[in-house]
């Protein structure tokens, strides 16, 4: 995980490798919906509130691609000036 900071939007990325590496062209579009899962005992809901929270609170997007590492993660969040990231330095 890391992150990129300057005068653009704030861009966190993170790589998820869940198991069955890629996300399927077919399942990228239902991903973030809430109650969608593949998965036997998934509940559809974790990646539903990700998506609402960083949408709601922060006024980002979330956006998502298949690599060799599995599903890689785009997060944007727009910055105020009132946001503190750290109390570390």
């Amino acid at each position: 995980m890391y992150a990129i900071k300057d005068d653009k939007p704030f861009e966190i990325f993170f790589a998820d490798n869940p198991g069955w590496n890629l996300i399927l062209n077919k399942f990228q579009i239902h991903i973030f919906q809430p109650y969608f899962s593949h998965l036997k005992h998934g509940t559809g809901i974790g990646l539903y509130m990700f998506l609402t929270i960083i949408e709601s609170k922060f006024g980002g997007k979330i956006e998502v691609k298949n690599s060799e590492d599995g599903a890689i993660f785009k997060v944007t969040l727009r910055l105020y000036s009132s946001y503190k990231l750290s109390d570390k330095g």
